[in-house]
């Protein structure tokens, strides 16, 4: 009976320093819980941060912009509002809300004018494929008869007349086959 009290004791032992980790992993887990909401502030800190960054970037932009554009209008169209421009102008009290409505409207032309808009522009022939454009393989000189495969594909995929074909040939040559080329022809000028 003995043995069976120690084998007991052992497994309680064992249950012991198993309640023992559950509850250090309790705390640390407790710990981690309290870092993490600690951490939340920091990042809504951050972001607030980066928020207010980013308005003062544009504020500065905007002012920047609104004065260019002062600069390029000039100052005829802020006479005219002030009633000092042409006779005509000169008779007639200029609205009284004139001023915000023109300052908006120079920081929306300064926008357009500072940052134009990138548009997507679509291929000039619509129907065409979507494939790179393949280019005519360059000879210059060594492994002919590799060239001689490459451009009989480009060929193939091109559809080029023979008239065509001929005309890329020609200016396929670069090194070495441009100088005999260049020299062949000097000697024996082609004959149409």
């Amino acid at each position: 009976m003995p043995p069976k009290k120690s084998d007991v004791e052992k497994a309680v032992e064992g249950l012991q320093r198993d309640v023992g980790k559950i509850a250090d992993q309790e705390r640390s887990l407790e710990e981690m819980k309290k870092q993490m909401s600690k951490l939340s502030v920091l990042e809504r800190l951050e972001q607030r941060l980066i928020e207010e960054a980013e308005a003062k970037k544009r504020s500065e932009g905007m002012t920047m912009v609104s004065e260019q554009l002062s600069s390029q209008i000039g100052t005829s169209r802020v006479d005219s509002i002030r009633g000092e421009g042409s006779r005509e102008e000169k008779g007639r009290d200029p609205p009284s809300r004139v001023e915000p409505i023109l300052v908006e409207e120079m920081e929306r032309e300064a926008e357009m004018q500072s940052f134009p808009p990138h548009a997507w522009k679509p291929p000039e022939q619509g129907n065409g494929p979507l494939t790179r454009r393949i280019e005519v393989p360059l000879f210059d000189g060594s492994s002919a008869e590799q060239w001689v495969m490459r451009v009989e594909q480009y060929f193939e995929l091109e559809n080029l007349t023979e008239e065509e074909k001929l005309k890329a040939v020609r200016i396929s040559y670069v090194d070495e086959a441009l100088m005999w080329y260049r020299w062949e022809r000097q000697r024996n000028p082609f004959q149409s």
